[in-house]
């Protein structure tokens, strides 16, 4: 069954897991399937030191304070507990709000697994099979660093991001009404003045006035 996850299963990386044949081959060899219930605890994801993939559902990250993170299909969780090889032992895991959640998992004795291969051809060989897996877990950091990024920076300096029109429009000078909020600039301590950079100058202005400025907005 994990050999024949499909493109629509929406795996937001820059490599489907089906389309890798190393990460396939570990799947199939080592990985586990879990089947989640509403709101049910994920407790193999506090004793194992594995990487993750939300195949269907939702999942929710949970500490003492309530929830930090939802993790929905298509996206992973526990990436740096694969690669530091430690347990997430900073939160629990816990299924959605759907009946079904299927999550599947990706032991830290993967490499383990790419050992066993035997040498043969080279789309086969072993050192090929290691390159695949290590570029994929690659991707998956690169994209993680990089939402992490967005949410702390948010904002068009990513070059990815010129090809999005509302990025375009943003450059462009062109304001939709309630750009700010949407921008996330309202906050409960900013919500009367924040600061604007109007062409090469950096001011103050109230909601009222920055809205009459045109000005492209920096954090």
């Amino acid at each position: 069954r994990i050999m024949r996850i499909s493109a629509e299963s929406g795996f937001s990386s820059t490599e489907l897991v089906y389309q890798n044949p190393a990460v396939a081959y570990v799947l199939h060899k080592c990985g586990k399937v879990h089947h989640l219930g509403k709101k049910e605890v994920f407790r193999a994801a506090r004793s194992s030191p594995s990487l993750f993939f939300v195949y269907a559902g939702e999942v929710k990250l949970c500490r003492p304070e309530g929830v930090h993170k939802i993790v929905r299909k298509g996206f992973f969780f526990g990436m740096s507990n694969f690669v530091q090889c430690k347990p997430a032992a900073t939160y629990s895991v816990q299924g959605g709000m759907t009946k079904s959640n299927i999550v599947l998992e990706l032991p830290r004795d993967a490499v383990a697994v790419l050992q066993e291969i035997p040498s043969g051809s080279t789309s086969s060989s072993r050192s090929y099979m290691h390159a695949r897996f290590f570029h994929y877990l690659c991707s998956l950091l690169e994209r993680e660093y990089r939402d992490v990024l967005k949410e702390i920076f948010p904002g068009s300096w990513c070059e990815s991001d010129l090809h999005v029109p509302e990025v375009q429009a943003e450059r462009n000078g062109e304001r939709k009404h309630g750009w700010m909020k949407q921008k996330g600039y309202f906050s409960a301590a900013w919500k009367q003045r924040f600061f604007v950079l109007d062409k090469d100058v950096l001011s103050c202005f109230t909601e009222s006035d920055a809205l009459k400025q045109n000005a492209t907005p920096k954090r």
